[in-house]
């Protein structure tokens, strides 16, 4: 196991990504990416020059933990009935 993962860290059996599980408020186990993704929030606001609207960069150095429900490209067999296939 590379030494920059958390510990309890194992592999998703259909990618082979690193995850960890998390327990939810419910109590289930939620699979979640072991390595923080960085994040890039963007905020539209109105150009004060001309009122035209604008995007501009407002946090980018935000790292997070994702569900990797969202990251897994096979994710949608294991929520249909727990197990690919």
């Amino acid at each position: 196991m590379p030494r920059d993962l958390p510990p309890g860290a194992v592999q998703c059996r259909s990618c082979a990504r690193w995850i960890v599980y998390a327990r939810t408020e419910s109590g289930a186990l939620a699979p979640i990416d072991a390595r923080p993704a960085t994040v890039y929030v963007f905020v539209e606001d109105e150009s004060p020059l001309r009122g035209e609207p604008r995007v501009q960069r407002a946090a980018a150095d935000q790292q997070i933990h994702i569900s990797h429900f969202a990251s897994c490209p096979n994710a949608g067999a294991w929520r249909a009935t727990g197990r690919p296939g």
